[in-house]
């Protein structure tokens, strides 16, 4: 019989509603088999360089349980006895025998995620199914302390990759749909990783350019999730011994284009760099703060958000220097909101809102949020 005690215990201040629906769907099949209360198998399917891996990376992270991905779609069967397997914490390779997850030498609760299992050979995905169904390996039975987890790409991906077995799917997997998801994506990753609120500014106006993926395009990449990702980190990187700011460093830069061109494909960064550009001319943080009622205000949606990422992006370097905002900084920031047009106020103070809890909890703010929504999110 199963109680309220078989159930992990969250972190303080955290639960189950940090989560968002796909990872609560996804915790409640782990904790089903760290339980012993079923072997079900969570089954991310989506298409490619959404982030599948991180939802299981970030609930690993939660707990302070182990994580290890075993990449099916390299390996045989015979090869199932001993793979190698990245260790994030040195970046090398490291002999995995599936023997050592049912030898009992650890005691931590370990996610195994089994990735790429839809371009697996069939060999492989049977090898798997076996053990998924039986929780034996080699005649070895898994330690309770081990949950299995899978994720792959669909067949209509256009990455060569295959359709599950009838037999697999209605055995012990449970397939979780995955797809790309612009709010997800900015309140689940983007803001607490600290992507560069340009980024997010531009994603929040262009929505459709969180992910463009299409096997058939001519460019050697395109607007992903995980692209957008590698965009952020590759401009970082620059910045680490330029000494431009980031309007200037992707204006200017050589090296930003290629690197951003690389990340998300010429034609999208192209229109990124054109977003970023057009933000200079458009008043700054400062001149927002000093004047907000003889500022210039923007004209059309993207010139909206490309002044709201100019605060967000003063508000994020705030945040990072640990500098409160002044209370008139807060006040004339929500005066000069209100002088946009009405329909994209509430917009703006969502943006803004999450960015900086100064803004968010003060009563200027609240009172904008009263005024311009409907409901209240904040």
């Amino acid at each position: 019989m199963y109680s309220v005690d078989n159930r992990v215990e969250f972190p303080k201040g955290k639960s189950l509603e940090d989560f968002n629906k796909v990872q609560k769907a996804i915790f409640t099949c782990l904790q089903a088999q760290l339980y012993g209360i079923s072997p079900i198998v969570p089954f991310l399917k989506g298409p490619p360089a959404i982030g599948k891996t991180d939802f299981y990376r970030q609930i690993a992270e939660m707990f302070t349980w182990g994580y290890e991905e075993v990449i099916l779609s390299r390996y045989s069967a015979v090869e199932l006895q001993g793979l190698f397997v990245p260790n994030h914490e040195s970046r090398s390779l490291e002999h995995y025998p599936l023997k050592r997850i049912t030898g009992g030498n650890t005691t931590k609760p370990t996610i195994i995620l089994f990735d790429e299992i839809t371009n697996a050979e069939e060999d492989v995905q049977a090898a798997i199914q076996s053990a998924f169904q039986s929780r034996v390996i080699e005649g070895c039975k898994v330690d309770n302390n081990i949950m299995f987890a899978a994720a792959g790409n669909g067949s209509e991906d256009g990455c060569n990759s295959k359709d599950l077995s009838r037999a697999m799917l209605e055995g012990r997997l449970l397939t979780i749909n995955c797809y790309p998801d612009t709010e997800r994506w900015i309140n689940d990753f983007a803001i607490p990783n600290e992507i560069n609120p340009y980024i997010v500014g531009y994603i929040e106006w262009q929505k459709e350019s969180l992910y463009k993926f299409n096997p058939d395009s001519g460019e050697d990449a395109q607007p992903t999730c995980r692209g957008w990702a590698k965009l952020d980190a590759a401009h970082k990187a620059e910045m680490v011994w330029n000494n431009n700011s980031y309007i200037d460093l992707v204006k200017n830069s050589e090296i930003a284009t290629t690197l951003g061109e690389g990340c998300i494909g010429a034609s999208e960064y192209q229109s990124y760099k054109s977003f970023v550009s057009l933000s200079h001319k458009l008043p700054s943080f400062v001149s927002i703060c000093s004047t907000p009622l003889e500022a210039k205000l923007p004209d059309g949606m993207g010139e909206q958000w490309a002044v709201i990422s100019n605060i967000t992006s003063e508000l994020s370097y705030m945040h990072k220097k640990n500098r409160e905002l002044e209370e008139f900084e807060v006040e004339n920031i929500c005066s000069y909101v209100t002088r946009m047009p009405e329909e994209f106020i509430a917009l703006a103070c969502h943006s803004i809102g999450k960015i900086s809890d100064q803004v968010r909890d003060s009563s200027y703010f609240t009172e904008l949020i009263k005024k311009y929504t409907t409901t209240n999110e904040y």
